[in-house]
């Protein structure tokens, strides 16, 4: 990246300075009580909805990222058992959390980490795309992108992302043809929708 690298440091001063009041905070994770428990509890909610992410993504494609939601739920009996000395106060943080991971599947809040994943042809006749065609204006990560395959006679997109969330992307050829779609996730028809902006 070169000097862009610097770009970053504004953010990391920033962030530098968000952790200062954790100090303050672990302070108060150690007296063990009540107060103690409300610190953990987000933290523990997060890691909630991370495993079960994890696990949907094992149970979609074994065995991949077993291992992480397993961790995941690991790290909130292991904390628990040796942050709180008195046994009401394990009780009570596992009561919590599991009451935390029923409401999370009962009113489907995790619908959003259901990963999905598709293939969609381009019509020839309908997009005049020619040469390597190229994805362009898509913010994705790791989990989530989009990939144009080129073929014999067609162009396949390969579609990836959470349900819940909408995504769009714009893709371009050799000849500066360029595309705009959207897609998502249809729950009532259990497929993935795909349009052209």
């Amino acid at each position: 990246m070169g000097w862009k690298l610097f770009g970053y440091y504004r953010y990391w001063f920033y962030w530098t300075l968000a952790c200062l009041p954790m100090g303050f905070i672990g302070y108060y994770i150690n007296k063990r009580n009540y107060l103690s428990i409300l610190i953990v509890l987000p933290m523990f909610i997060e890691l909630i909805l991370l495993g079960i992410e994890y696990i949907n993504s094992a149970i979609q494609t074994f065995t991949h990222h077993l291992l992480s939601g397993i961790s995941c739920f690991a790290i909130i009996i292991v904390v628990t058992l040796c942050l709180f000395d008195k046994l009401k106060y394990k009780l009570i943080t596992f009561g919590l959390c599991i009451i935390a991971i029923i409401l999370i599947l009962v009113l489907g809040m995790n619908k959003a980490n259901l990963k999905f994943e598709t293939y969609r042809i381009l019509d020839s006749n309908e997009y005049a795309l020619s040469g390597e065609v190229y994805v362009t204006g898509f913010a994705g990560t790791d989990e989530v992108y989009v990939e144009v395959i080129k073929g014999e006679k067609t162009y396949s997109v390969k579609l990836t992302g959470y349900i819940g969330a909408e995504y769009e992307f714009t893709i371009t050829d050799e000849n500066d043809n360029e595309y705009s779609f959207e897609y998502h996730y249809d729950e009532e028809g259990k497929t993935v929708l795909l349009k052209e902006n």
